[in-house]
């Protein structure tokens, strides 16, 4: 999966992709095969469903799972890339841009905020100096 992330300063980053249709389909069999393996449905025993019966019947669902599975696996990489973690994302990733091509092909733009990197300097230093003082006993 070929995608464009970068940082736009300390604590914004956008990245943007084509994900192929075949990454989709990759995800979408996938799904539907452990889908079949699971589903309960009327003429077939527990986990003996045929995968084109699962297709057929709940297909529009699993592809929208899949491609949120794909559009995960394209943020955990660009983490990955810009060497952040989970932790450093501050809020919800926002999709500004998702346009599903013709060829089956997803234009994506997916813009997070992170924890900026604060410098605090040496910040010891400007502690003033405490002197300690005993009490006079009588």
């Amino acid at each position: 999966m070929e995608f464009n992330a970068k940082k736009l300063d300390e604590a914004n980053a956008i990245v943007t992709s084509t994900i192929a249709k075949e990454v989709i389909d990759k995800s979408f069999n996938k799904m539907a095969v452990q889908a079949s393996k699971e589903m309960n449905v009327a003429g077939f025993r527990k986990g003996k469903v045929p995968v084109a019966v699962v297709k057929q019947r709940h297909g529009d669902k699993i592809l929208q799972d899949a491609e949120g599975d794909v559009l995960r696996a394209l943020f955990q990489e660009s983490l990955k890339e810009l060497e952040f973690t989970n932790e450093d994302i501050i809020g919800e990733p926002s999709i500004t841009k998702f346009d599903k091509k013709e060829d089956g092909s997803i234009e994506v733009e997916v813009k997070f905020a992170v924890k900026p990197s604060i410098d605090l300097g040496d910040y010891k230093a400007l502690l003033p100096e405490v002197k300690t003082k005993e009490a006079l006993s009588k």
